[in-house]
């Protein structure tokens, strides 16, 4: 059984001896064992790639397409695409997309700065007026004092009694 790719494919045949270099087509050595409409290909696995304890010499596996074949079908969702691989499949993702490997589709990548720097100009657009408002009433509060202690200083009072027309 084949595991990766997350879903199970069963393969119509297992591990073969033999030269497979004596002939160009595989199924003409296998003859009528592998179904001719089947999705998939032979290859041999090479010394490096194999453990010589489990496997005989000239050993070769057969690998399914899972993303054409209507058998063995991938589980790759929209707006993903699957990618045959040996042994297995993967979903790629457009660009600006992230795979879920949870529900194997596509979503949109999170982009973290771009939250921060968004509410950090929000916030600074939002400062601004209420600095500038309080700024202004602060001034406007300090120039009444001013002129209320210029006006005390410079005989602001007599003035007020003349005009109300009481004498002292």
């Amino acid at each position: 059984m084949n595991f990766r790719g997350n879903i199970p494919t069963k393969f119509s045949l297992g591990i073969f001896r033999g030269d497979f270099r004596q002939t160009s087509d595989p199924r003409n050595f296998l003859g009528n064992l592998f179904p001719r409409n089947s999705v998939g290909k032979f290859r041999e696995i090479s010394e490096e790639r194999r453990n010589s304890e489990e496997l005989f010499p000239r050993t070769c596996f057969v690998d399914i397409n899972e993303c054409i074949s209507t058998i063995h079908k991938h589980n790759c969702s929209d707006p993903s695409t699957c990618r045959n691989k040996d042994g297995g499949f993967y979903c790629k993702c457009r660009s600006g997309y992230r795979l879920d490997t949870n529900t194997m589709s596509c979503k949109r990548k999170d982009f973290g700065w771009a939250a921060i720097l968004l509410g950090t100009t929000i916030g600074f657009l939002s400062i601004m007026p209420a600095v500038s408002c309080v700024r202004q009433k602060m001034k406007h509060r300090k120039d009444s004092q001013l002129r209320q202690k210029f006006f005390v200083q410079n005989g602001g009072g007599l003035l007020v009694q003349r005009l109300s027309g009481e004498e002292t």
